[in-house]
């Protein structure tokens, strides 16, 4: 449970101002919080239980919910860049191994990436590009205890 607390604490980092914007500050390069739902999908299906990019079933493991922050992030008080920070909590459900073990699958993943925008002048339009990472777990647990620790570049 330590988990998702620090990553709402590290997102409420992230947009916290001390002090109020100036009227120089533009708003429109400002973020947002959002909430997401989707799935992941993976090369190999793992016995045909996970979903993979040939192959979508929807309501099929590994579902996520999510909470992030995108948009501008100040680095200093004249300095912005701009990315995402994401807590993905994969939703638990159960799935049957080799036709005999039943076991829960559940894990989380955390992914950050900052970058900056190439077209900054328009006020409607900007092109953003970033680099950033990856990183968390899956696991299976009850009748089989597997941890699967991933990292990966966004």
């Amino acid at each position: 449970m330590r988990t998702p607390a620090f990553f709402t604490l590290l997102l409420l980092a992230t947009i916290s101002y001390a002090q109020k914007p100036s009227s120089t500050d533009s708003l429109n390069g400002a973020g947002s919080i959002n909430i997401y739902y989707g799935a992941k999908l993976f090369c190999n299906s793992f016995n045909n239980k996970l979903n993979t990019i040939n192959e979508f079933e929807a309501g099929a493991p590994v579902q996520l919910l999510s909470m992030g922050y995108s948009g501008e992030i100040r680095t200093t008080r004249n300095t912005r860049c701009y990315g995402h920070l994401l807590y993905n909590q994969v939703i638990p459900q159960r799935i049957r191994v080799y036709d005999t073990i039943s076991c829960m699958l559940s894990g989380y993943s955390f992914s950050l990436a900052l970058g900056g925008a190439l077209a900054k002048r328009s006020p409607h339009f900007r092109l953003m590009y970033y680099a950033g990472f990856n990183a968390g777990r899956l696991r299976l647990y009850e009748d089989v205890r597997r941890k699967n620790p991933f990292f990966s570049p966004v």
